[in-house]
């Protein structure tokens, strides 16, 4: 009860401000809210980033195998978690074909995303912070 009376002073408080600034000739405005900010549209022709790193590439390659590999009924989730078990699970020289491929996406990418970007689809504006997400993907 204690924040109860200090609502009760602050709302006379306010109030009687309120009418002390009426009576100056104030007048009162409904709050204003901000636009919402619109949704860059994205182009359907831009080339597809390469998702997921080298991870990425070994569950989509390996995805019906361990999907196969569980029992029926299981969830999309399961199979998530067991490819993220087995690629934890994997050597730096196992790993290393699914990285190289990854590195070959990313090249490719790169020069198409110039190429489309030279042409009359790209503004310049679409990707920009590209080189970041790569190196996120390369540590996992």
């Amino acid at each position: 009860a204690p924040y109860e009376k200090k609502y009760q002073d602050a709302k006379a408080n306010f109030e009687t401000d309120m009418e002390r600034f009426k009576a100056a000739g104030g007048e009162v405005q409904a709050g204003k809210r901000k636009a919402k900010r619109e949704k860059k549209k994205k182009d359907p022709d831009a080339p597809k980033k390469p998702v997921g790193g080298a991870y990425g590439i070994f569950v989509s390659e390996n995805r019906d195998k361990i999907f196969k590999s569980l029992p029926a009924g299981s969830r999309v989730s399961e199979v998530s978690k067991l490819a993220g078990k087995q690629w934890k699970e994997m050597s730096a020289e196992a790993k290393a074909p699914f990285e190289t491929k990854y590195q070959a996406a990313a090249t490719a990418y790169k020069k198409a995303i110039e190429a489309y970007k030279a042409s009359a689809g790209g503004g310049g504006d679409e990707d920009e912070d590209e080189d970041e997400d790569e190196d996120e993907d390369e540590d996992e």
